[in-house]
């Protein structure tokens, strides 16, 4: 989860220095310099591997959103660019955290621009089906995910994903996007951007409405529709679901005005 030191030190010498604040630690804040057209660019994180190296599936693969917004100087964008979800540690029966969502929210609005759905953790050994991926749509609502299996709910925009036992869902977006934890030291934590913690079946991913754990020993069921949710108010929308590989990352370039 980046500091504003580290943020100071990853943008020294290019035209963003001195321009990137974080109050709530993680989401940057960035001042438009104009008025104009932006086209911005967002991926979600996918989720994390799980304990079995010879399991043949993996986790679910972050989502890929872009448009182009007509956007207003001096409005305060807050971004929170996803990160990947922890990995089981253990031999068996550990799975992935979910991977978090990448968010970018104009605060001067209270409103969200753009949101790439983070990929859910892998599944522990016995499945045969993968996590499910980051979806390029939503179900209408911002709600955090609900558990259908052991694991942790990914966080949505304003509502935190739901607890499995000792494992905690991601927080939301409006709660500081914070990676919900794991079940114990075995299994495996969510990523920043909302990411729900695991246990047997993987933490949803983060999103505008956060994934859900995958229905406990359906071992060879695919659930796509468990995947978190994206969101997008732009135009010349171009929007992918389960593309991303890794940590999310968000991309604004200025068009003109």
């Amino acid at each position: 989860v980046p500091t504003q030191t580290q943020i100071g030190s990853a943008y020294s010498g290019t035209t963003l220095e001195n321009e990137v604040t974080i109050n709530t630690q993680g989401i940057q804040e960035w001042t438009l310099p104009l008025s104009g057209t932006y086209k911005i660019e967002a991926w979600g994180a996918s989720g994390g591997e799980g304990d079995d190296p010879q399991n043949d599936t993996r986790p679910g693969n972050g989502a890929r959103m872009s448009g182009h917004f007509t956007l207003t100087g001096n409005h305060v964008l807050k971004i929170l660019v996803g990160q990947l979800g922890g990995t089981g540690t253990s031999t068996s029966s550990k799975a992935g955290g979910g991977g978090g969502g990448s968010f970018v929210y104009n605060a001067s609005t209270n409103s969200p621009i753009i949101v790439a759905a983070g990929g859910n953790g892998e599944n522990w050994g016995s499945w045969t089906t993968n996590g499910p991926d980051g979806q390029a749509t939503n179900n209408g609502t911002t709600a955090g995910g609900t558990v259908g299996g052991r694991g942790s709910g990914g966080g949505g925009l304003s509502t935190n994903g739901v607890n499995y036992s000792n494992s905690t869902g991601g927080q939301s977006f409006t709660n500081g996007g914070v990676g919900g934890l794991r079940y114990s030291s075995n299994h495996a934590d969510g990523g920043f951007g909302g990411g729900g913690g695991s246990k047997y079946e993987g933490g949803g991913g983060g999103g505008y409405h956060g994934g859900k754990a995958p229905n406990t020993n359906q071992y060879t069921t695919n659930y796509p529709h468990y995947g978190a949710g994206s969101y997008n108010s732009g135009t010349n929308q171009s929007n992918s679901a389960g593309v991303n590989v890794g940590h999310g990352k968000v991309v604004i370039t200025f068009l003109s005005n």
